[in-house]
């Protein structure tokens, strides 16, 4: 059952209050209305974002249904409303700290009069937003500038503000003050007001600006794809840079958008954001802080040195006027297949030679159109007399050109709305972004070559014949071959058909022309696809060379290869050949040594196999334990290798209890990139590391869970995975029910290899028998299936023991206690008594509000009449018994006992208790 958008309420209760709405970005918090264009298709200053503000609840309605995540925009000055915005700041170079404490008393001291309490919000930065009104006295309206404090700003008639609870890109929200959106917005004091209509002296000098990008329309067209072709060569070298080259390269590539920027080609918000995306996906070691010191570094230089453009501008003119001349002569629109576009001498490329990452398609492009390193030498494609021809009477415009994206290439691309684009490669579709919103380089270059076919549609009306020049006596084949015909005959000449498609091809090449190809075309059914059609068979296994099922042969099962095949919608590749005759002696030879039993291998290429399918009815997680130098590594590496993009690695924290304090709207990115996943792999825990059980047991019940990127909102995915965790210390389970043990399996690795034995380059020899090892896995695939998850001895009894040892309250009651009817023991002694024997065991004192609620959960009751008494249940030691060890047959643990976790404490809403305001 779908719900309302909490965003749009909100927007709409704000429109009901008069105050006009418009939606903004939640990354860059500007407006997404865009500006109105002209009749030659070009923006119009101060038609857009703001201007657009509105309280027609149907407009806002299709706003947010538009943008579902955007962040309310709310325009100031309307019923005299204006908002002060005190922004606390820290200077790391002198210390000096801003905080709300010291704005407020110095915007007061500077008044005269304290400020009134009135409707406030929280910023996700940490200000404040302080909503007043204006008198109505005929003086001037608040505008967005005045003589305040620093770090105090204001927004009247004419500005913005962001409204409550908008959610920015981060996660974090605008929020009311004290929880109260129906507070009452309060007049301002005389004296704030006189301070903000008085005008700022005339020799306050301005602050430095960095050089503002011309607006969108100002800006020639060839500059622009120039520009736009440059940001996307520059993020593919930022993501493709190797190890010791990231850092240079960011900063060089930083440098170079930012010429481009202070040219006033780009955008800096847009050309900013491009760069910092590119960066986050090959960071290497470096966090995001590290990430934005290298690029603000070359950002900064590069600002300080716009790009001269005029040899570009220069070249596009010249390119220009020789088609010009080549149409006014009777020439074919297309330039010969063996024209190269001339490229200016400096200070770079020009738009068509500029150097995109290569496009792998099915066929490789012509040698002779491609550069060094396969880079195509220039945008276009070859002739294709078929499709040509289908193309050339699709609709010219931007709609019947993403029709001719799907006609060229609607086969190599899928878009899903919740993920981001795939590209077919041939084997499965590959993911080109986590950025379901960015258009990869892929995907662009193909819009690219489509718009640049154009060319091939004219030519080939064109060099077909005209309908209207054709002989009385033509035969029917010449004049269904002919498909030029007029359109429109004036004084000055006739125009064709082909002439309207070859003027469509070049208008087409205007940047937002281009770029509304791919957004149009993630709509055609063809194209868009859901994220529950992905990799929707849990049991076909995708190798290098083809597709592996399950098949039943005559009563019997076993498994097939099948061609790869595009309409199964697989994402996910094992890096392996499957050769049902591989032979594997190196790997049979390792894993007799590290597990001789042969019950234990059963049950572990059981795993295996069960690892490489989406199967996850068994409801069940692996825990290995050793100490070291046993093989369980080099094994569950082998596997991870040989299942390829089936297996992932996560943070054992992930699920430890102290990781998952998460509030319901927080990001969950690690659990977000494991739809898909079936090998889960994580870290090895810390000692005393407590297990999440809730979690566990949501991740392994065989029900969809949600999650969300950063940035994104929240999905639901039935998971493929099987967890399997490896360490030296068990996680705690403080949980004694099966709901949690019927899921753990514990995989004792008992074998320690000598150092006499240990060969480095083993994992290079078991992955050369990746093929063997794959029908291991198959084999404990095909006896899962006929025989059911069979656990050997020595897992039982480990899992066994394992539970035994965490359920410490369990085995005091046994040790130390006996049932009895009518019996009582007063609590405060119980708990003393159970104290000193943890503390015996060496493990740590339990709270009185944990031991309650430990017991409670077994059943036990308790009664307050002069004291607070268990009841039917009597101790048979006291602590001087267990002092002395006369108990039962206490066991020293191992690890730490684990406590049971105890309701947290209520902690207030930051917002209520703000202050000052």
């Amino acid at each position: 059952m779908s719900s309302i958008n909490p965003y749009l309420v909100a927007a709409l209760d704000y429109a009901a209050r008069g105050w006009p709405v418009f939606p903004c970005n939640p990354r860059t918090k500007k407006p997404l209305i865009p500006r109105d264009k002209d009749e030659k298709g070009k923006p119009i200053n101060g038609t857009g974002g703001l201007s657009k503000a509105t309280l027609d609840s149907e407009t806002i309605g299709e706003w947010w249904a538009r943008w579902p995540k955007a962040m309310i925009g709310l325009r100031t000055g309307f019923g005299r409303l204006f908002v002060l915005d005190f922004d606390p700041r820290h200077d790391d170079d002198t210390g000096e700290e801003w905080t709300l404490e010291r704005l407020k008393d110095e915007l007061e001291e500077q008044m005269g009069v304290a400020l009134p309490v009135s409707l406030s919000s929280r910023t996700p930065s940490g200000g404040v937003h302080v909503w007043l009104t204006w008198p109505d006295d005929g003086g001037a309206e608040i505008r967005n500038s005045g003589s305040l404090p620093e770090h105090i700003d204001v927004r009247g008639d004419g500005g913005y503000v962001i409204a409550p609870p908008s959610i920015n890109a981060n996660g974090v929200s605008y929020r009311w003050l004290r929880g109260d959106a129906d507070a009452e917005v309060v007049e301002a004091p005389d004296a704030l007001i006189a301070i903000l209509r008085k005008q700022p002296k005339a020799d306050t000098p301005a602050p430095p600006r960095r050089p503002a990008p011309a607006a969108d329309g100002d800006v020639d067209d060839h500059l622009r794809r120039y520009a736009l072709s440059a940001l996307e060569a520059e993020c593919c070298l930022i993501e493709t840079a190797a190890s010791g080259s990231r850092n240079p390269q960011l900063n060089k590539s930083a440098f170079q958008i930012a010429t481009l920027v202070a040219a006033g080609v780009l955008r800096e918000a847009v050309a900013r954001a491009a760069i910092e995306d590119s960066a986050r996906r090959n960071p290497g070691r470096d966090d995001d802080a590290q990430l934005q010191a290298t690029i603000e570094s070359g950002w900064t230089a590069g600002l300080e040195k716009p790009r001269d453009l005029g040899e570009v501008a220069a070249a596009a003119q010249e390119r220009a006027d020789r088609r010009a001349r080549y149409s006014a002569g009777g020439a074919s629109f297309r330039a010969g297949a063996g024209e190269t576009p001339s490229a200016p001498s400096a200070p770079g490329p020009s738009p068509e030679d500029y150097g995109l990452s290569s496009f792998h398609m099915e066929e490789d492009a012509p040698v002779d159109q491609r550069g060094s390193g396969g880079v195509p030498k220039r945008i276009g494609m070859d002739p294709d007399p078929d499709r040509d021809r289908a193309c050339a009477f699709l609709p010219l415009t931007d709609l019947g050109n993403a029709e001719r994206f799907k006609a060229r290439f609607g086969h190599l691309f899928r878009f899903c709305r919740e993920l981001g684009w795939f590209r077919w490669d041939g084997r499965r579709w590959a993911l080109l972004t986590e950025e379901k919103d960015k258009t990869p380089g892929e995907v662009m270059f193909a819009v690219f070559q489509t718009i640049r076919a154009i060319r091939n549609e004219a030519e080939l009306v064109e060099m077909s014949g005209c309908k209207d020049d054709l002989p009385v006596d033509a035969t029917d084949e010449e004049r269904r071959a002919a498909l030029d015909f007029v359109v429109k005959a004036t004084k000055q000449g006739v125009t064709l058909f082909s002439d309207t498609i070859a003027a469509h091809a070049k208008s087409s090449e205007g940047a937002s022309r281009i770029g509304a190809v791919a957004a149009l075309a993630k709509s055609f059914g063809e194209i868009a696809i859901d994220a529950k059609q992905l990799d929707h068979d849990r049991m076909a296994l995708n190798v290098k060379n083809g597709t592996l099922r399950i098949v039943n042969n005559s009563n019997m099962l076993a498994v097939r290869l099948f061609p790869h095949n595009r309409e199964d919608l697989i994402t996910k590749m094992a890096d392996v050949v499957y050769d049902p005759d591989a032979k594997a002696p190196n790997y049979d030879g390792f894993f007799e040594r590290v597990m001789p039993d042969p019950d234990d291998r059963r049950f572990l290429h059981q795993w295996a196999g069960l690892s490489s399918t989406g199967d996850i009815g068994y409801h069940k997680m692996a825990f290995f334990y050793g100490m070291g130098r046993n093989g369980k590594s080099t094994w569950t590496d082998l596997i991870a290798y040989i299942l390829g993009d089936y297996s992932q690695v996560i943070k054992f924290d992930t699920f430890l209890e102290q990781s998952n304090k998460r509030k319901g709207s927080d990001a969950t990115p690690d659990l977000a990139q494991l739809p898909g996943v079936r090998f889960l792999r994580t870290s090895e825990p810390e000692k005393g590391a407590k297990l999440a059980e809730a979690l566990i047991k949501e991740v392994t019940g065989g029900e969809a869970i949600q999650a969300r990127h950063l940035n994104k909102g929240f999905f639901s995915f039935l998971p493929s995975f099987k967890l399997t965790a490896q360490g030296n210390y068990k996680p705690k389970i403080t949980g004694h029910d099966d709901g949690i043990w019927g899921r753990v399996r514990l995989v004792p690795w008992t074998v320690r290899i000598p150092d006499s034995e240990i060969d480095i380059r083993l994992p290079d020899k078991l992955k050369a028998e990746a093929s063997g090892v794959l029908n291991r896995m198959m084999d404990g695939l095909l006896d899962l299936k006929m025989n059911g998850l069979t656990e050997s001895a020595n897992v039982k009894a480990a899992t066994q023991k394992y539970r035994e040892a965490s359920d410490q309250l369990g085995k005091f009651l046994r040790d130390c206690t006996a049932d009895k009817d009518g019996a009582r023991t007063r609590s405060s002694e119980l708990l003393e008594i159970f104290n000193e024997w943890v503390r015996e065991s060496g493990a740590a004192e339990w709270s009185a509000q944990g031991f309650a609620k430990a017991m409670e959960d077994r059943g036990y009751e308790r009664k307050t009449s002069n004291g607070v008494w268990w009841l039917d249940i009597e101790a048979t030691v006291e602590v001087a018994d267990i002092k002395a060890g006369r108990f039962g047959s206490q066991d020293k643990a191992a690890d730490p006992p684990p406590e049971p976790s105890s309701p947290a404490a209520p902690v207030d809403d930051p917002d209520d208790t703000t202050p000052p305001f």
